[in-house]
């Protein structure tokens, strides 16, 4: 034979479909060998385009390839962000990296022995009922920590409480209900420089949003409901004067050498009047808590867990979207970083705002008035009920509508959602 006529032979044999191999035994039935059309490696009866060689799946039977389709599984999640783009039923992604959390009401993961030791010794003392031979003052409006942050475990948030303040240097008694303290302890590492790149006092860029840091002596404030305090020893120092009359030392500073923390001297004095036993309506000696304890109750703070996030499914997903889509995001900022660049996620800038009349409690503290407030924390929003300063709010959409002042237009942007609109996002904040 010819090699021409060879080749055509097989020319042949391959078009109608049939070759034949031959052995030293003898013939053997035939093979079939299926057709591809488009030369794509995909034969057709196994391809859905057997016409288009750039296509062969299309998973999701919407008559679109998987190619070109941005969504295989058709499950409403992009290709990009889908954890299994080829399976429906996958529809949740992790959550951002959290090496700070924990279960609710315990330490922070990776600790030392000493930190924890710390930590245990601070529950404690936070747990503990003073009495009036410790140094309670007989115009207490508590006599333990515990007694307000109890929600759902120590260290959470309380409702139905009220707290001494001093406001331009007067004593007030105002509802306030007690903030959340899980992870709060990590705002200490975030620098003043970047509360400081957030603020916007003269509202600059004209989108009626003008947040600003209050002050705590030389540093910027991040604790307390008016970002009033800059440290944990600061704020607790005063909360436990101002609520039990318990006094410390404000010139000793706290010794905790196994517990990486900033340097300084705290300048907390203990206010006259409000049932502190500086103003002598007690017969204990000062100070009423030794700085051991008041180190190992700043510890506990301190190492509280963050936060862990709760499933993230489609519909958290929408509403994180809408969330910022409406400017929730530029006062509840994501996320900040930490000293070490390490980010955290906890949804505030730690600035304070302008919230409206309506929500002012005619309070004064550092550079923030009555109606300015600090932007809340939203990490472990669910377990957090009710909602604002003084609980007003019972359902996470009866606080974003009574947002105004600053917030007004992301208010307003919420309330002309629909209303499955409005499930998604709430959906998103029960998810932090």
């Amino acid at each position: 034979m010819t090699r021409k006529f060879i080749a055509n032979a097989q020319f042949l044999f391959l078009t109608l479909g049939i070759a034949f191999t031959f052995s030293f035994c003898g013939c053997t039935a035939p093979v079939v060998v299926e057709t591809d059309s488009d030369n794509d490696g995909v034969v057709d009866s196994e391809d859905a385009f057997p016409d288009d060689p750039n296509e062969s799946v299309d998973t999701d039977g919407d008559g679109e390839g998987n190619v070109a389709d941005t969504d295989d599984d058709d499950d409403g999640l992009t290709d990009a962000d889908d954890p299994d783009p080829l399976d429906a039923e996958v529809t949740t992604i992790d959550p951002p990296d959290n090496p700070f959390g924990g279960d609710t009401g315990e330490s922070a993961p990776n600790l030392t022995g000493d930190q924890n030791d710390a930590f245990e010794l601070g529950r404690v003392v936070f747990s503990k009922m003073f009495n009036q031979l410790e140094g309670v003052g007989p115009n207490q409006l508590g006599i333990s920590c515990v007694g307000c942050h109890s929600t759902p475990v120590a260290g959470g948030s309380g409702t139905g409480t009220f707290v001494r303040v001093f406001s331009v240097g007067t004593a007030m008694i105002v509802d306030h209900d007690a903030p959340a303290l899980f992870g709060t302890g990590l705002f200490e590492r975030v620098t003043d420089e970047t509360i400081i790149s957030m603020q916007d006092p003269t509202d600059v860029d004209e989108d009626g949003i003008s947040g600003r840091p209050n002050i705590d002596g030389d540093r910027i404030g991040r604790f307390g409901l008016k970002a009033q305090a800059a440290t944990l020893e600061s704020i607790s120092r005063g909360m436990l004067v101002n609520q039990m009359g318990i006094t410390s030392d404000p010139r000793a500073k706290i010794a905790k050498p196994k517990i990486a923390r900033p340097e300084y001297l705290a300048q907390v004095a203990p206010p006259t009047g409000g049932g502190g036993s500086g103003s002598g309506d007690d017969d204990v000696d000062d100070p009423e808590i030794n700085a051991a304890d008041l180190g190992n109750l700043i510890a506990f703070q301190e190492l509280l867990a963050a936060p862990l996030r709760g499933t993230i499914d489609l519909a958290v997903q929408r509403g994180d979207a809408l969330f910022a889509m409406i400017g929730c995001t530029d006062c509840h900022v994501p996320s900040l970083p930490l000293d070490t660049g390490e980010l955290i996620y906890p949804y505030t800038n730690l600035l304070i705002h302008n919230m409206g009349e309506e929500l002012s409690d005619a309070v004064f503290q550092g550079a923030a008035s009555g109606t300015e407030f600090r932007t809340a924390p939203l990490w472990g929003l669910s377990q957090t009920a009710p909602y604002l300063h003084d609980g007003r709010a019972e359902t996470i959409h009866e606080a974003i509508r009574t947002h105004a002042g600053e917030a007004q237009d992301a208010r307003d942007g919420y309330i002309t959602l629909t209303d499955e609109e409005r499930a998604d996002l709430i959906r998103f904040l029960e998810s932090l």
